[in-house]
């Protein structure tokens, strides 16, 4: 299994092959060799629809003025926030990604026990961008923070189960954040998210909460108008009202 040094790439990077990968087709390799690149990715998703709303709008607004962006806007329904790139080569490998998933449900696992599975409100706050490739919503400082707590205590389970290979000891360079547009998915460049792009979806003001509901297991095989195919899932502590569709 590829390792993958989080201490060298910035999350940027391990998020960027996620989105290669999503649209190519795999190849089964001989059993002796592993596939390389991400194949799947533990993930929080956002199924808030007013946030779905105005991103729609962003987009719609952005592909008016810039024609040639088009291609780079997200599917709205697949809003996520990754926590873990995974490259898991075999079915060994998935079904013991899958096992962990199950473990990590068990009351008595350090995850519980400290109260990362507790309710997380998601705020999500604004736009901001990697360079002229991404476009994302971000996320206000105290979720930053809950979300590289989760990812440190996730990713070091897989970490001690073999399927990756980093100890998730320093996570500083996780940056979480929900993608909107993307240069990779674009063939022919005309134009990047440059700052006149950035201004035109700063028009629309983003400042929402959302109440997370689980942590999945996903594969990054995603149909047009579906979300990703859901392997496993890590449910979270419910508040007593939902901000949902608000």
């Amino acid at each position: 299994m590829s390792k993958i040094d989080f201490d060298k790439f910035c999350w940027l990077a391990l998020v960027a092959q996620i989105e290669k990968e999503q649209e190519k087709k795999i190849q089964v390799p001989p059993k002796k060799k592993r596939r390389k690149g991400i194949t799947h990715f533990v993930a929080i998703r956002i199924e808030h629809r007013g946030l779905w709303n105005k991103i729609e709008d962003i987009q719609k607004r952005i592909r008016e003025k810039f024609p040639s962006l088009a291609k780079a806007c997200t599917a709205a329904l697949a809003l996520h926030v990754t926590l873990l790139p995974l490259n898991l080569s075999t079915n060994e490998d998935i079904e013991k990604a899958k096992k962990i998933f199950r473990e990590l449900r068990d009351e008595r696992h350090n995850l519980n026990r400290v109260g990362l599975l507790d309710a997380i409100t998601l705020k999500i706050q604004g736009l901001n961008r990697f360079g002229r490739k991404v476009l994302f919503c971000d996320f206000h400082k105290d979720t930053k923070e809950r979300l590289r707590f989760l990812v440190k205590e996730i990713g070091q389970v897989f970490y001690n189960n073999s399927l990756t290979g980093t100890s998730f000891q320093n996570v500083s360079n996780y940056n979480p954040h929900a993608t909107v547009m993307k240069m990779s998915k674009v063939r022919k460049v005309v134009r990047t998210i440059d700052p006149d792009v950035f201004r035109c979806a700063n028009e629309t003001k983003i400042d929402v909460e959302y109440d997370a509901v689980s942590i999945d297991l996903l594969s990054i095989n995603r149909r047009a108008g579906e979300y990703y195919p859901v392997l496993e899932k890590l449910m979270i502590e419910k508040r007593h009202s939902s901000s949902a569709d608000k």
